[in-house]
């Protein structure tokens, strides 16, 4: 286990752990988050991810917007490869890539010195993955803004 102490360190973790993606990719983030991730992720890593990753997303509920949108219609028409799902709030934030390792804590906060740690270990990556199971259980999906 690691701790990652300044909120920069903490991106280029994200970073460094999203383009180690091989399989799958499980997260439980504010929509901020994962707009600034989108915006920031190079187009080959997008168009990398898009095509050969499964994406699991929780975020807290919100209507949904054209970035919302623009991501429901891409997973319709990438057989699903991304599912989005919302929850009231957001009990804490999480990456898990692989099943191989995570990182949980504040990923976005004005805290100086945000908690965040990161890990490889099987056993805590076990624990992460059932919390993330539970709350994709009790979240429901967003819908399009045109249905």
């Amino acid at each position: 286990m690691e701790v990652i102490p300044k909120q920069d360190n903490l991106f280029m973790k994200l970073i460094d752990m999203t383009q180690n993606a091989k399989r799958q990719i499980e997260t439980i983030t504010s929509l901020e988050n994962l707009k600034y991730a989108y915006i920031n992720y190079s187009k080959n890593l997008k168009e990398r991810l898009r095509k050969t990753i499964k994406m699991r997303i929780i975020t807290e509920s919100h209507e949904p917007d054209a970035f919302t949108e623009e991501i429901i219609l891409y997973s319709q028409a990438s057989n699903n490869r991304i599912e989005l799902r919302q929850v009231e709030k957001l009990p804490f934030n999480l990456l898990i890539v692989d099943d191989n390792e995570a990182i949980w804590g504040e990923l976005q906060t004005k805290n100086e010195n945000p908690q965040n740690l990161w890990t490889n270990d099987p056993t805590q990556i076990a624990i992460l993955k059932m919390s993330f199971e539970n709350l994709w259980q009790k979240s429901s999906s967003i819908r399009k803004l045109h249905d």
